[in-house]
C-alpha cells in the first residue's frame, strides 16, 4: 500500500481516510473511502481500488474490476497502475491475454522508471511475446530494474548470465545477481542459488549452503525446494529428514513428492516396506493427474502388491496413461496386449502401442518393437526394421538392445555380417553389466571373431556373466577350467561350474560334468559339490580349491573333448551347421523342434534347416521375473 502515497494529484480527504483505514486493516472502510475519491478521478484511489479488487481485500477478488480501475489510473499516467495493467494483460487475468497490450503498458511504465514495468518489458523481450525476441534488450531492461533492487529483475538477469543469453555466459555474475534477489527474500532466487551451490557453478560447491538456501525457500512454501531437501537428505541416508520434507511437499499436493513417498514404501527405501501405504500414496497422486503414479499403481495391481491382483485394473490404468500419451504406459499397454493380460491377446495391437512409445523415444519400447520385427510377431518379419529400432534403443545405452544389435551383426541379419561391429555392440552391453552381452563377448574372444583370440579375456567375460547366473557362461567357463585356457586348469572348479550349468538347464553341461568326474577323487568330488551347493547368483565364483593340486594330478582316463556352449558356432559339431540365411520351408504347415537356453535358440525344421533365433523374455508378474518362451515355427 506504500505505492498509494507516490506523488499524485491533490489529495482528497476521502483518500487520506482510506489510507488510514487501510493501515488499520479495516479494508471494508478503506474500499468505500477510496471509491468516493476514485469516482472523482483521483488516480491514487483508482490504483488502490485496483489492488484491493485484485487481492480480495474488503471485497471478493474480481480481476475485471481490478483491470477497470487500473486502466483509469493508467490513463492518467500512474506508473504503478500501468505496470499492473501490463501484468494482467500478460497473464490474461480479468482481460483477454494480449502480449502486445502488455508490452505497450509495460513500456509506458518503464519509460517513467517503474521497475516492475521494466522487468515485464524484459520478460517480453526475452520470450519474444508482443515484441521481437531480443535477449540484449531483455538484459538492458532487467538491469535497469535490477539496479533499483527489483528482486525479480535481479533473478531474471542472473538467469541470462547463467545461460549466456544477451550477455556473455558468466556463472559468477549469475550467482551474484541470484544472491541479491535471494537475500531480498525471493524464493525462486533462493532455489537458483542453492542449485549453484549444489553443483559448484559460480560459487564453491557446498552441500551445507545448498541446504541452507533450499530451506529458506521451503519455509516460503516452495514445494520444489522441499523436494530438493528430501532428495538431498535421502542421498545421505538421512531418511527421517527426507521423509519429513517429502511429506511437507505432499501435504501441498506436490505430485513428485506424493509419488516418491509411494516408491519409498513400495521398495522399503528408508522406511519399512508397506505396499498398502505405497498404493495410498500412488492413488493420491493419480487422483491429481500424475501419470507416473498412475503407471506405478498399475504395476501394483499387476503384481498384486498392496491390492488384490487384477490384470483388468492394471490394463485400465495403463490404457488411461497411454491415451494421455505417457510413453511408459503405452509400452506397458503393448505388453498387456502381447501377453493377453487383462485383454484378449492381440500382437498387432501390441506392436501399435510399442510403436507409439518408441516414436516418443522410449528405449524399452524401441527394443520391444525391434524384437517384434525380428520375430515377426504382430508384424511381418523385417530384419532391417528390427536393426533400425535396435539401433535407436542401443544409441540410448539400452543394454539389451546393444546386445541384440550385436547379435544381428554377428548373424548378418538386416545388416551385412560384421563380427567387429558385433563385438563393439556386445562390449557396450557387457560394460553395462548385461549378462548376454558379457557372454557373447566371451564367445567372440574364444573364437577369435571380430577380435584376436584371447582366452584370458574370454574367461573374464564368461565369469561376469556366470556370476549373474548365465548358464551358458557357466558351462563355457567350466570348459576353460577343464582345458586350462586363459586360466590355470582346475577340474574341481570345472565340475562345480558344469554342475551349476546343468542345474540351470544347459544341454551340454551334464556330459561335460560326467567326463570331468572321471578324473576326480572322492574328496575332490565332495569339494566340487560343496562349491556349487554354496554358490548363489551374484556371489563370486570360486577361483581356488584345496583338493586339487596341479603337480599331483590323479591318473585319469584320456579326456574326451569338452563341449563349450558358443554363439554363433553350433553347439554340437555332429549337427548340421546353423544357417545365416532364411531356410525355413515354404509349406502351408510347419513343424519344428527348438533347443533354447535363456532365449538363445536353435530351431530345426523337417527339411534339416537349422536357424538361430533369440526370443525376447516375457514378464511374469506373479513372481516378478522375466522368462523366455519357446520360439514359434
Amino acid at each position: 500500500m506504500a505505492a498509494f502515497v507516490l506523488p499524485l494529484p491533490a489529495a482528497y480527504a476521502d483518500f487520506d481516510q482510506g489510507l488510514a483505514a487501510y493501515g488499520q486493516k479495516d479494508y471494508v472502510t478503506a474500499l468505500a473511502e477510496f471509491k468516493v475519491s476514485a469516482e472523482q478521478g483521483h488516480a491514487g484511489s483508482q490504483y488502490a481500488l485496483g489492488e484491493m479488487y485484485e487481492d480480495g481485500q474488503g471485497v471478493a477478488p474480481d480481476y475485471r474490476q481490478a483491470v477497470e480501475w487500473y486502466r483509469k489510473a493508467a490513463d492518467q499516467g500512474q506508473a504503478n497502475a500501468q505496470s499492473n495493467l501490463a501484468r494482467l494483460y500478460f497473464m490474461g487475468l480479468g482481460v483477454a491475454q494480449d502480449a502486445a497490450q502488455a508490452a505497450a503498458w509495460a513500456r509506458k511504465a518503464a519509460d517513467q522508471g517503474d521497475s516492475h514495468g521494466q522487468n515485464i518489458l524484459g520478460v517480453l523481450y526475452e520470450r519474444g511475446q508482443g515484441l521481437s525476441q531480443d535477449a540484449r534488450e531483455a538484459a538492458k531492461w532487467y538491469r535497469k530494474a535490477a539496479d533499483q533492487r527489483n528482486d525479480r529483475a535481479q533473478h531474471n538477469l542472473g538467469s541470462l548470465y547463467a545461460h549466456g543469453k544477451g550477455v556473455p555466459k558468466d556463472d559468477r555474475e549469475a550467482a551474484a545477481w541470484y544472491r541479491k534477489a535471494a537475500e531480498a527474500g525471493l524464493s525462486d532466487a533462493q532455489i537458483s542459488l542453492a542449485d549453484m551451490y549444489l553443483k559448484g557453478t559460480g560459487v564453491p560447491q557446498s552441500r551445507v549452503d545448498a541446504i541452507n538456501w533450499y530451506r529458506k525457500a521451503a519455509e516460503q512454501n516452495q514445494t520444489g525446494a522441499m523436494m530438493q531437501l528430501g532428495e538431498l537428505y535421502e542421498s545421505s541416508k538421512e531418511y527421517a529428514d527426507a521423509l519429513a520434507w517429502y511429506r511437507r511437499a505432499a501435504d501441498r499436493s506436490h505430485l513428485p513428492a506424493l509419488t516418491r513417498l509411494g516408491e519409498m514404501h513400495e521398495y522399503g527405501q528408508g522406511v519399512q516396506q508397506d505396499h498398502r501405504l505405497a498404493v495410498d500414496w500412488y492413488r493420491k497422486a493419480t487422483a491429481l493427474g500424475d501419470m507416473k503414479a498412475q503407471f506405478s499403481l498399475g504395476r501394483m495391481y499387476l503384481n498384486g502388491k498392496g491390492v488384490a491382483q487384477s490384470d483388468q485394473e492394471a490394463f485400465n490404468l495403463y490404457r488411461q496413461g497411454a491415451q494421455r500419451e505417457y510413453a511408459w504406459a503405452q509400452n506397458m499397454l503393448g505388453w498387456m496386449y502381447d501377453e493377453g493380460r487383462g485383454v484378449k491377446q492381440d500382437k498387432r495391437q501390441a506392436v501399435d502401442w510399442y510403436r507409439k512409445a518408441a516414436e516418443q523415444g522410449l528405449a524399452q519400447a524401441q527394443w520391444n518393437l525391434a524384437a517384434a520385427y525380428s520375430g515377426g510377431e504382430g508384424v511381418a518379419r523385417d530384419d532391417r526394421e528390427a536393426v533400425k529400432w535396435y539401433r535407436k534403443a542401443a544409441e540410448q545405452n539400452h543394454a539389451e538392445a546393444q546386445n541384440s544389435l550385436g547379435f544381428m551383426y554377428a548373424q548378418g541379419r538386416g545388416v551385412p555380417q560384421d563380427h567387429s561391429e558385433a563385438v563393439r555392440w556386445y562390449r557396450k552391453a557387457a560394460e553395462q553389466g548385461d549378462l548376454w552381452g558379457q557372454y557373447n563377448l566371451g564367445v567372440k574372444y574364444t573364437n577369435g571373431e571380430g577380435v584376436p583370440q584371447d582366452h584370458a579375456e574370454a574367461v573374464r567375460w564368461y565369469r561376469m556373466a556366470a556370476e549373474q547366473g548365465h548358464v551358458n557362461a557357466q558351462n563355457n567357463l567350466g570348459v576353460k577350467y577343464e582345458r586350462g585356457e586363459g586360466v590355470a586348469a582346475n577340474p574341481v572348479i570345472a565340475y562345480a561350474l558344469f554342475n551349476l550349468a546343468a542345474a540351470g538347464g544347459n544341454d551340454l553341461a551334464s556330459d561335460n560334468r560326467a567326463r570331468v568326474a572321471e578324473r576326480l577323487s572322492h574328496r575332490q568330488l565332495e569339494e566340487a559339490q560343496a562349491l556349487s551347493s554354496a554358490w548363489q547368483v551374484g556371489m563370486p565364483l570360486p577361483t581356488k580349491t584345496t583338493t586339487w593340486k596341479q603337480a599331483a594330478t590323479p591318473a585319469a582316463k584320456p579326456a574326451a573333448p569338452a563341449k563349450p556352449k558358443g554363439e554363433p558356432r553350433a553347439a554340437a559339431p555332429t549337427e548340421p551347421p546353423v544357417s545365416t540365411a532364411n531356410c525355413r520351408p515354404r509349406t502351408a504347415t510347419l513343424s519344428c523342434q527348438s533347443s533354447c537356453v535363456n532365449g538363445n535358440c536353435v530351431v530345426t525344421y523337417a527339411n534339416g534347416c537349422r536357424m538361430r533365433v533369440q526370443v525376447r523374455p516375457t514378464f511374469n508378474a506373479f513372481n516378478s521375473q522375466w522368462e523366455y518362451p519357446s520360439p514359434s515355427c
